[in-house]
């Protein structure tokens, strides 16, 4: 399983915007696009604010699903439990926007059957 450096990629320990977010979400995507497990190690990362979990992380569930991200990503053991907090805030706001969108989807589609029927 490949390990991404956050610090690396980002080239900071401040895990503080959307464009740094971005950064790792072009690689995390590459990796679950391609079936590729992935562990995140957010070592020496001392701050994460929600703009870049929700780029990072939330913008995964436009390509995978809920069991295939938990499937194929995992974080370094001694992760900073408020970054974990961040992340999973991010993740259930992303899977849950997207439920809801796909619910007033399927009732427009719904209600322009009944129109065309």
């Amino acid at each position: 399983m490949e390990i991404v450096n956050v610090k690396e990629v980002i080239g900071s320990k401040l895990a503080t915007s959307s464009d740094k977010g971005l950064l790792l979400y072009k690689i995390l995507v590459e990796k679950v696009s391609n079936k590729e497990p992935v562990t995140v190690d957010f070592s020496d990362i001392k701050t994460v604010i929600p703009s870049f979990t929700n780029k990072a992380f939330g913008k995964l569930f436009d390509v995978i699903n809920l069991t295939e991200y938990k499937d194929l990503i995992r974080y370094n053991e001694d992760i900073n439990e408020l970054f974990m907090d961040c992340i999973n805030y991010s993740i259930e706001n992303s899977t849950t926007k997207r439920e809801q969108y796909k619910a007033e989807m399927n009732k427009m589609y719904q209600e322009i059957e009944e129109q065309n029927a």
